[in-house]
């Protein structure tokens, strides 16, 4: 059986040549740096219609250098995330919005790497659809939910068995005019088993030009990190930060390791340069590292098959977001 299970992977390895930086990830690069060429004529046009600032679109691409497994092998990564968001002021207490998200990731292993030899990945991608309602109690305490719902898996997964679902919820209190603190929970049905975590949350205008607060919205990965940024004027700003980070995929029935679960977790720690363009155009440039990186395979029931971990990954990313 070890011998028919090596010849499956040989034949794997052979009909699909791992890439390095994939073409897909270069061309969106370069696209990227068209667009960021004619942004200041859009971010022009678009001051005409700064009263309508109700949705935000946003596009990322994220390379993952080759990274050592402790097992053997090595891998790396290439993502692509895609984000549309509406908010809109109901009442004097009441906002709401709407958010969709897209991502691709698309992992390569080198021949002698462990889980290449489970599973030749296809698309790991994940469609998801949320809500963030925030109620404001008075004038110092807020009360935040954010439920959600999204495909997380391979393609050609079950859609069934591939939802993941949940919730945050967060309460803040506003503790001085520049000063906001709270704290919330998420909690989260994840492809056979049941997350959840505590997560903080600060907004903080230390100086006028330094601040700490929270990059992300709490979701399924995990919760809303921490940065701390300065602006060095009204066009350009550094950051610093870092967050913690879980993926889970369901995986489709091809292969040795049919209808299992692929997860990833890692602290990604980063730096940050932004430029804006006018108050509707953003270009974010990130770099730096996944630390404390670990990959893991369960079967369909969420029973562990195999587990590796990686090296210190390095990571660059480019983001372009417009307000509109």
């Amino acid at each position: 059986m070890r011998r028919v299970k090596n010849i499956i992977s040989r034949r794997q390895v052979m009909t699909h040549p791992r890439p390095r930086i994939s073409y897909a990830f270069m061309v969106i690069l370069l696209a990227t740096a068209l667009v960021v060429l004619s942004i200041p004529k859009v971010a022009e046009a678009l001051e005409l219609y700064e009263q309508r600032k109700n949705f935000k679109l946003s596009a990322s691409a994220i390379h993952q250098f080759d990274t050592n497994l402790d097992k053997g092998g090595d891998f790396s990564v290439n993502r692509y995330l895609f984000r549309l968001g509406w908010n809109k002021k109901i009442s004097e207490t009441f906002h709401a919005g709407v958010s969709v998200h897209y991502d691709l990731h698309d992992y390569s292993f080198s021949e002698t790497a462990d889980f290449r030899h489970l599973k030749t990945f296809k698309n790991l991608q994940s469609l998801g659809l949320g809500t963030r309602i925030m109620y404001t109690i008075d004038e110092d305490w807020r009360l935040v939910v954010i439920p959600s719902i999204e495909f997380s898996g391979e393609s050609g997964a079950d859609l069934g068995d591939s939802l993941i679902y949940g919730g945050i919820v967060s309460a803040g209190y506003r503790v001085s005019p520049n000063l906001m603190l709270g704290a919330g929970v998420g909690i989260f049905s994840r492809l056979e088993e049941v997350s959840y975590f505590p997560m903080v949350v600060i907004d903080w205008n230390i100086t006028e030009q330094l601040r700490l607060s929270n990059p992300f919205h709490g979701g399924p990965t995990g919760p809303a990190g921490l940065e701390l940024s300065y602006a060095l004027d009204q066009s350009w700003e550094i950051a610093f930060g870092g967050a913690y980070r879980s993926l889970r995929f369901r995986l489709n029935d091809e292969g040795i390791a049919s209808n299992s679960i692929f997860q990833e977790k890692a602290v990604p720690v980063w730096g940050r340069i932004t430029s804006r363009f006018g108050s509707q155009v953003k270009v974010d440039l990130n770099a730096g590292a996944f630390l404390s990186g670990k990959l893991k395979i369960e079967n369909q029931d969420g029973h562990e098959i195999s587990e590796d971990q990686y090296d210190a990954a390095p990571f660059i990313a480019l983001t372009v977001s417009l307000t509109f």
